[in-house]
């Protein structure tokens, strides 16, 4: 028998196995280095998509900064226009005329916020903070273009910010884009955003008066007469100058003036003699008791509860509303404009009346002793409330601004 040879075989078999591992294992070393690849560049998009978002924040703190700081700038000039309107001798004072100038005040508000906001200059440094080279970074996007219709348009930071007011008049938005970017990549992510800032409506009327609810507080939204929370500060005694603060006790104060003073527990000066205030809000509850009240002007006082006064009580270019009843025991003089409207019963020696002030009251037999052209009778307390809240309210305490809101879009 002839024994054949077979170690040929033998060599083909283990090279052919030995290509076989070989190309097996470049397979999956070629999927291992793809698969590392697509990682590390879904790694890089979402750095790229974090310093993106870094920069946007940053650019909306930069203009949320302004519009805090500026807001109550812009009150004090809505407040100055509307106050002047009240003042002037040249327009008739017809509800159809406060609306058109409450209208041109909140206009004129928000063209004035996009001057302000115009001067802010977001820097465009990028950001190094996500890795040691500083390989990301952020940038504003310089090839923005608005197409959106607006009344005026205006732009900022070298042309890469848009500040533009809607046709509504009182909405302004900043608009801009932000790219994140990662050095040696030309592919960036680009994030949209849109801020908008509403300015609010400084007409009183728009917060519609509800019905009496009959137990005897206020038929009308309480946070425009009593805003909560009170104001942290505690007001100095005997004088306040200048001053939004609470006062606690009922008693102790001699003067106040240009101020906005809280009295949640009401207050008591009926033994100190002449109480002088000027320029000022009062927001009282419970009540209020005076000595004498004499010659005071441009007050804003809102009492939730009862009036009682001594002696005088006069006021010139001022706004008194009491919820409920009124005792003045000498005389009450309503001079240069002033309003007085009392949801209650009213006990007073003389009532005198200078330049257009007017009195509003209770339809009740009690009052039927007062009368005259200067004296207004309604049928509800509601009705008596709203004579002196609706176009009279000053807008330094009754202007609620919305939250600026940011739309984001990714691209």
């Amino acid at each position: 028998m002839v024994k054949k040879n077979e170690q040929g075989y033998a060599l083909l078999t283990v090279l052919l196995l030995i290509t076989l591992i070989t190309i097996v294992s470049a397979v999956f070393l070629s999927s291992s280095i793809s698969n590392a690849k697509q990682e590390k560049t879904i790694d890089n998009n979402q750095l790229k998509v974090v310093v993106a978002e870094a920069g946007l924040d940053y650019t909306k703190v930069q203009f949320l900064n302004e519009f805090y700081r500026k807001k109550p700038e812009l009150e004090r000039q809505a407040e100055k226009m509307i106050t002047d309107f009240k003042n002037s001798n040249t327009t008739s004072k017809t509800p159809e005329n406060f609306s058109k100038m409450y209208k041109n005040v909140r206009e004129k508000t928000a063209v004035a916020l996009i001057a302000y906001l115009k001067e802010v200059n977001v820097s465009t440094i990028g950001s190094s903070t996500f890795d040691h080279n500083g390989n990301f970074y952020y940038d504003l996007d310089r090839n923005l273009k608005k197409t959106d219709d607006y009344v005026s348009l205006v732009w900022t930071n070298n042309d890469n910010v848009a500040i533009g007011l809607r046709k509504d008049g009182y909405t302004v938005e900043v608009s801009g884009a932000i790219l994140g970017k990662m050095k040696g990549d030309q592919k960036n992510v680009r994030l949209v955003y849109e801020q908008t800032f509403t300015i609010p409506s400084f007409d009183p009327s728009n917060s519609p008066v509800p019905p009496n609810n009959g137990n005897g507080s206020l038929p009308i939204n309480i946070n425009n007469l009593y805003p909560l929370p009170e104001p942290a500060k505690i007001c100095a005694s005997q004088r306040i100058d200048n001053e939004i603060c609470v006062h606690y006790g009922v008693d102790n104060i001699k003067e106040m003036k240009i101020s906005t003073v809280y009295f949640p527990n009401g207050f008591d000066n009926e033994k100190k003699g002449n109480t002088a205030a000027n320029n000022s809000t009062f927001f009282v509850k419970k009540f209020l008791m005076l000595k004498n009240f004499n010659n005071n002007e441009k007050l804003q006082m809102y009492i939730d509860g009862t009036l009682k006064v001594l002696n005088n009580f006069k006021v010139n270019d001022s706004l008194i509303v009491v919820n409920g009843d009124a005792q003045i025991d000498n005389n009450l003089e309503i001079k240069q404009g002033s309003k007085v409207c009392i949801a209650g019963n009213l006990n007073a020696g003389k009532i005198k009346f200078g330049d257009s002030g007017h009195l509003y009251l209770l339809d009740i037999p009690s009052n039927n002793k007062f009368n005259g052209s200067n004296i207004t009778k309604l049928s509800s307390k509601s009705e008596v409330l709203k004579q002196c809240l609706n176009n009279s309210v000053d807008t330094s305490f009754t202007v609620n601004w919305l939250e600026p809101v940011i739309d984001v879009i990714y691209k």
